[in-house]
This record gives C-alpha cells, structure tokens and sequence, in this order.
C-alpha cells in the first residue's frame, strides 16, 4: 500500500506542470497491468471528491490505471488530502 497526495492523484494540471518532476515521485496508483483491481482509502469527507460527479473520477483513475476499482472507503486515519491504494 502507499500512501500519497489526493492532489497528485486527482489534478491533470498538476502532471502538466511537473511532469518530469512527477515521473520521479511515486505514485499510490499503478502503472496499467500492474493491479486487476485497487481499493482506495480516503478521509470520510473527501470519498465525494475522489468518486466525482457521476463516478467520473473513478472512471478518469480506471482509465489511467486500467484497473478496476473496487471501492473507496473512508479511513479516518488519513488526514485530508491523503490517499491510500491497496492492489488487487
């Protein structure tokens, strides 16, 4: 499991900008074929963020991934703005 900003994972514009900078930086999401399937653990407030307007934020992450997601839990343990992802 890693653990990572929601930022990082979340925001286009932010691969924009630093894209070589980011290619260093791990990521919590895997590269496509490396999981079938992901969980996702957030702070309880911000799963509406992460699942988006009509899922399309887990649309935009299974895309990018090419795995499916099998769920975002809330975990209080994680502050805000923190994501976990456990492979499947």
């Amino acid at each position: 499991m890693l653990v990572c900003s929601l930022k990082q994972v979340m925001t286009k514009s932010v691969c924009m900008m630093y894209g070589s900078l980011l290619s260093r930086v791990p990521t919590p999401l895997p590269m496509p074929g490396e999981a079938k399937t992901i969980k996702i653990r957030v702070s309880p407030r911000e799963i509406p963020l992460v699942r988006g307007y009509r899922n399309e934020g887990l649309s935009r992450i299974e895309k990018r991934t090419g795995a499916k997601v099998k769920g975002v839990y809330p975990d209080d343990s994680l502050s805000e703005g923190k994501i976990e992802v456990e492979r499947g």
